[in-house]
């Protein structure tokens, strides 16, 4: 039987081993034909993927940091960034799998839960179907399809990787992974602000926020916003509460992951930040009241000073705390902050409200006609048609009800509400009687994940943008959950029912010899 396993690995090995071969020739003939050679950066990272095929967790590491780090392919379309390219290579990696192994992995799939990503991924095809795939290769007037190859991707993605085994080592070493590559499109971004001549070209291979900051530079009054420093604030949070255990440097970490949010420029962000740093102090500490009131006290004493500094600010941070009431920050700085949340209403009013019964039963999708921009002039760059035509609608709700349609909008709503109710089920039976990092990461993806879904209907919600980032979180929250189901069965169990989500059960009997 150990032979025959082997046997197979080796197979599954050879078997990718040769379609990446294949794909790296395709891929260098391609990048020659079309006068693209920067195609040939993705030849090492083939070479890279073959070497780590028998290391999968270490795959969804680096898959982590090429999505923080936003590397791109200069020539690619955006839709097809590197991490989404490193996901269709798992995704093959995990069909192989289990097409040689022929075994299903144990606790890996919730069918009460999975059905219902199944569900909107029918309603993808759907809408295609109906609107239009959006190819102008294939001859049509439409484009926009390659959004629809960025979801399909991110959504078998997630049912390919929930496969995976994470131990404390690979949790360690994805903290630092994600700390590491959060750091490098904050660099570049201050680089391309400093010598834009010099080092713009750094934009082709890395996607970094300098439209935020390099294209308020030069206008009287704007605000230089540095977009990318909220993606090491982001990494710093997981990595003080599950790795840091020195309150110290904790704190230490916190304070730097608030100022580097705050210079932005994003309310939305700090909000995040200031919520996630809460709850999580919250559930860690081990008298909550005193943590309240510590809390408590802490954002009064931190009032009071922006009370007397907040005009002394950079003018970032003050756009940023400026939806807190009867602090003084810049008069211009908060009438234009507060212009950016006025105009949504308008559109919303005038656009997408009107609009939700056209697409109520099939949703509009991503296949716009071209020909809609031949009457279009530099006046309507930045209006509110010109935010809906091109479905940026800046709410979850309309992004779901417009592009995805009710079915599209219940099955989205229905997978992520049962992700975070399984969650905090498996915080409460598993997660909080250990003090292991899958353990304390678990924890912190449960409460960030809570907070995304409440965010992206309350406060910003894109579908389009935010799916990956969905879909990356509960994929690990599920691998987690699998690893602490595996660990409570004891040895010489034969038969035993670990419940699932809601109340789905797993017969253990089945799948354990």
């Amino acid at each position: 039987m150990h032979s025959q396993l082997t046997d197979s690995v080796k197979i599954k090995q050879g078997m990718l081993t040769a379609l990446l071969i294949a794909l790296t020739v395709y891929l260098f003939g391609f990048g020659l034909s079309k006068n693209m050679p920067a195609i040939g950066l993705l030849i090492p990272l083939i070479g890279i993927v073959s070497v780590l095929l028998s290391h999968p967790a270490h795959l969804l590491i680096l898959l982590m940091f090429i999505q923080i780090g936003g590397f791109l392919v200069p020539g690619l379309p955006g839709a097809l960034s590197l991490a989404r390219l490193l996901l269709f290579m798992m995704i093959g990696w995990s069909a192989l799998d289990v097409a040689i192994r022929q075994q299903k992995s144990i606790f890996s799939y919730q069918r009460d839960m999975d059905i219902w990503m199944w569900v909107f991924l029918l309603n993808i095809f759907l809408i295609m179907m109906v609107r239009g795939v959006g190819f102008r290769m294939m001859g049509g007037s439409t484009y926009g399809g390659g959004a629809y190859i960025g979801f399909i991707a991110a959504i078998l993605f997630y049912f390919a990787v929930v496969r995976i085994r994470l131990t404390d080592k690979h949790v360690k070493m994805l903290l630092f992974a994600m700390l590491f590559a959060s750091i490098i499109p904050m660099v570049a971004e201050v680089f391309v602000y400093f010598r834009p001549a010099q080092s713009w070209w750094i934009t082709r291979f890395i996607h970094v926020g300098a439209n935020y900051s390099l294209g308020q530079k030069f206008i009287k009054g704007g605000i230089e916003r540095w977009g990318s420093f909220s993606k090491l604030a982001y990494a710093l949070i997981p990595f003080a509460y599950v790795f840091c255990r020195k309150q110290k440097t904790r704190t230490v970490l916190i304070l730097l992951a608030i100022v580097l949010v705050g210079l932005t420029g994003f309310r939305s962000r700090i909000l995040r930040i200031g919520v996630l740093v809460f709850f999580t102090s919250m559930y860690y500490s081990k008298s909550r009241m005193k943590t309240f009131v510590m809390w408590g006290m802490i954002g009064f004493a931190g009032l009071a000073v922006l009370m007397v500094t907040a005009p002394l600010l950079p003018a970032s941070i003050q756009r940023s705390i400026s939806f807190i009431p009867f602090l003084p920050v810049d008069a211009d700085i908060a009438l234009k902050a507060t212009g950016t949340s006025t105009w949504r209403f308008d559109m919303w009013r005038d656009y997408c409200i009107p609009n939700v019964p056209k697409y109520l039963l099939v949703g509009r999708g991503f296949a716009h006609d071209i020909a809609g921009f031949a009457w279009l002039d530099e006046s309507w760059y930045g209006t509110g048609e010109f935010y809906y035509f091109m479905g940026r609608y800046h709410s979850g709700p309309f992004s779901l009800l417009l592009d995805y349609g009710l079915l599209g909008t219940i099955s989205f709503s229905l997978f992520f509400v049962l992700v975070v109710r399984d969650g905090w089920q498996t915080v409460r039976r598993y997660a909080m009687n250990q003090d292991n990092l899958a353990a304390r990461y678990y924890v912190f993806l449960t409460i960030l994940m809570t907070y995304n879904l409440l965010s992206f209907y309350l406060i910003f919600g894109d579908v389009d943008s935010q799916i990956l980032e969905f879909l990356l979180i509960a994929a690990q929250m599920r691998i987690l959950k699998k690893n602490f189901l595996e660990s409570s069965v004891e040895p010489g169990d034969s038969e035993i029912s670990i419940p699932g989500n809601g109340e789905s059960e797993v017969e253990l009997s089945q799948v354990i010899k």
